[in-house]
């Protein structure tokens, strides 16, 4: 089984993902490269709120 989860074929021809327990085994380690890689994704994801705004729903 993978760290995050499995996929499991469905009876109806579909596959499900099937994510693994928490806490994750080993733990994650938040280290300074995985802070800075958080901090980019937030200011990207930040990004675009502007055009989340202007887009109809």
């Amino acid at each position: 089984m993978a760290r995050s989860g499995q996929y499991f074929q469905q009876p109806t021809g579909y596959k499900a993902f099937i994510p693994s327990a928490l806490p994750p085994l080993p733990p994650v380690r938040l280290d300074e490269s995985i802070h800075q890689l958080l901090s980019d994704a937030n200011i990207a994801i930040g990004s675009l709120i502007p055009w989340v705004t202007c887009c109809p729903t």
